[in-house]
C-alpha cells in the first residue's frame, strides 16, 4: 500500500541524512558524549579552531606566525567541508527536495548563508 509508495522517498531521505552525517562529522565530534569521552575521540575541526581562538585570546601579545600557520591549515580544512556543505546543499537537497514535492510532501528549508558565513532567515 501507501508504505511501497513512500518507500523511494524514504530511502533517499536516509541516504540524504547519511550524507550529511558524514560532513557534520567532519566539523564536530559527534560522538563524545561523557567529559572524558575527547581522550577516546578525535579533535574535530570545531575544537580545533577554538583551542586556537582560546590560545590567541589568553596572550597578550598578537597572534604568533606559528598561530597564523594553524589558523590557514584548519581554515583550510573548514573551507573544504563548507565547499562540500555548500555542493550537498545545492545538488543532494535540492534533489530531494524536487522528489518530496514531486510526492506531495513538504520540503526541507535551509537558512541562506550570507557572505560573512551569518545565516539569513530571511526576517527584515
Amino acid at each position: 500500500g501507501g508504505d511501497q509508495h513512500a518507500k523511494p522517498l524514504i530511502d533517499s531521505a536516509k541516504a540524504l541524512d547519511k550524507k550529511m552525517t558524514a560532513i557534520e562529522d567532519k566539523l564536530m565530534q559527534t560522538k563524545s558524549k561523557a567529559s572524558e569521552d575527547p581522550l577516546n575521540y578525535p579533535v574535530k575541526l570545531d575544537d580545533r579552531m577554538s583551542a586556537l581562538g582560546g590560545a590567541v585570546e589568553s596572550a597578550d601579545a598578537a597572534p604568533t606566525e606559528q598561530d597564523y600557520t594553524i589558523f590557514n591549515l584548519v581554515n583550510g580544512d573548514l573551507e573544504q567541508v563548507l565547499g562540500e556543505w555548500r555542493d550537498f546543499r545545492s545538488h543532494d537537497l535540492a534533489a530531494f527536495n524536487a522528489q518530496a514535492a514531486k510526492a506531495g510532501v513538504g520540503v526541507i528549508g535551509v537558512k541562506e548563508e550570507r557572505e560573512n558565513g551569518d545565516t539569513d532567515s530571511g526576517a527584515k
